[in-house]
């Protein structure tokens, strides 16, 4: 009797997390029948296979019960402020764990999908093509870049490492405060009693919805499956609406204008005409959605306070979307993920 043949397995580290249960949960949808994905968790393990990822006897020792075909590794410490101040914890996470992983994958041979980041980039000079000089200006960049730099020195066994960079996400969630992009609603829904609220509208923000980043990600691991040809190297991937310009309605309150819509309402990747998003703006755009008003929340044209962050780290995906095509790499419209992101958490919405 010939041996069984054990059906590959898709590991997913830290799919208890806001990206990492996207990932998961579109890998189990799409990826063909036979194929086992598995995920681990930590503090939030319920449903995932437990797995302290800091603990490296323990890590290694899963990985080679588990043998692999492709790991996707969503774990980071991804709060600038927080890696700031516990750098050496952060490190753990952030570069560290990658080492175990690069080592590991040229050990046990499986292909090593790492979701990176655009603050390995000044932003000073965007678009950035995933060639460009990166050039952090905080230790979450730093790190992040350490990170990119041990698996592209660990890119020559049998199976590639692939590096795939996003911006600030949002997505599915039970709390506002897992994504710093929800996380604006707070102010919208509880507006200062005394005084006008500044919000930061110097950075701009490309926020990517989850289950758009998880489709890119299933595509590339669908093609380490499959043989069509695993991506090697390092990409971009993100949103590309171009940001909405703001007006004063009848009332005073700003109001949003589409300025990245067709005709026919389709969003138009790359094409100008207002500035790009920034915290403030999608505030507003927020408080369209829940029907506030946002006349109490006030644009700080000012570099915000804490860790250094760059201005603007817009990535250019055009590698990306050669690669895997137009309709892979596609992303929704902010206000459209907004309504539906905002709905799960708080209930309802009043946009129209």
């Amino acid at each position: 009797m010939p041996a069984a043949i054990n059906p590959p397995v898709v590991l997913v580290l830290g799919a208890s997390g806001l990206l990492g249960r996207a990932v998961q949960h579109t890998l189990l949808e799409s990826l063909p029948h036979g194929v086992v994905v598995a995920g681990t968790g930590h503090s939030r393990a319920r449903g995932l296979i437990p797995c302290d990822v800091t603990d490296e006897t323990t890590l290694r020792e899963f990985l080679a019960a588990q043998a692999p075909r492709v790991v996707v590794n969503c774990v980071a410490e991804r709060r600038p402020d927080v890696v700031e101040k516990e750098d050496a914890k952060a490190h753990v996470l952030n570069v560290r764990l990658v080492e175990i992983l690069a080592e590991e994958s040229a050990r046990l041979g499986f292909y090593l999908l790492h979701i990176s980041t655009d603050y390995v980039f000044d932003g000073t000079k965007p678009p950035y093509k995933p060639g460009d000089d990166p050039h952090p200006l905080n230790a979450y960049g730093e790190q992040k870049l350490a990170s990119e730099k041990v698996l592209r020195g660990k890119d020559s066994g049998e199976r590639a490492c692939a590096i795939l960079r996003v911006p600030v996400l949002y997505g599915p969630s039970a709390d506002l405060a897992e994504s710093s992009v929800t996380l604006l609603a707070r102010d919208v829904l509880v507006p200062p009693r005394s005084s006008q609220k500044k919000v930061d509208d110097w950075a701009a923000r490309y926020a990517t919805h989850t289950e758009d980043v998880a489709r890119v990600v299933t595509a590339m691991v669908d093609r380490a499956l499959t043989g069509a040809g695993e991506l090697r190297g390092t990409f971009h991937y993100s949103s590309k609406e171009r940001s909405q310009d703001l007006s004063r309605g009848a009332g005073g309150e700003e109001r949003s204008q589409d300025l990245s819509r067709g005709v026919g309402g389709e969003q138009c990747p790359g094409q100008g005409g207002g500035r790009a998003y920034t915290k403030y703006s999608i505030s507003v755009l927020i408080g369209e959605v829940l029907g506030r008003a946002t006349k109490h929340l006030e644009p700080e044209a000012s570099p915000p306070e804490g860790a250094p962050r760059p201005q603007d780290c817009e990535l250019d995906i055009s590698a990306l979307q050669e690669a895997l095509g137009e309709k892979v790499t596609r992303s929704r419209a902010l206000r459209d993920g907004l309504r539906e992101v905002l709905q799960g958490i708080l209930g309802e919405t009043s946009d129209s």
